[in-house]
């Protein structure tokens, strides 16, 4: 269980880091599309506001789940060795 709960931490961070790295790499194309304005930046926005931020949005509440996850087998394995060495 243990090593579940060490693959569960990685995956947790990986994933955490993936959604907020993508939630900062859109604000130079956004800036982009500011400074050029017009159509060519009305489209690059929407792109990324309907193409991109959904799944980086995904990620980040799958992320959520994964964390809660590991946090309650974590609790659970910090319970179960506190109850062994109390037993001992």
């Amino acid at each position: 269980m243990k090593k579940f709960n060490e693959i569960i931490g990685k995956v947790y961070g990986i994933m955490m880091s993936v959604s907020f790295f993508g939630g900062i790499v859109p604000l130079i194309p956004f800036i982009v599309a500011l400074i050029i304005g017009g159509p060519t930046g009305e489209v690059i926005s929407v792109f990324l506001y309907k193409q991109f931020y959904p799944w980086i949005i995904g990620i980040g509440s799958v992320a959520v789940l994964v964390g809660l996850i590991h946090s309650y087998i974590g609790d659970a394995l910090a319970k179960k060795e506190k109850k062994n060495e109390s037993d001992q």
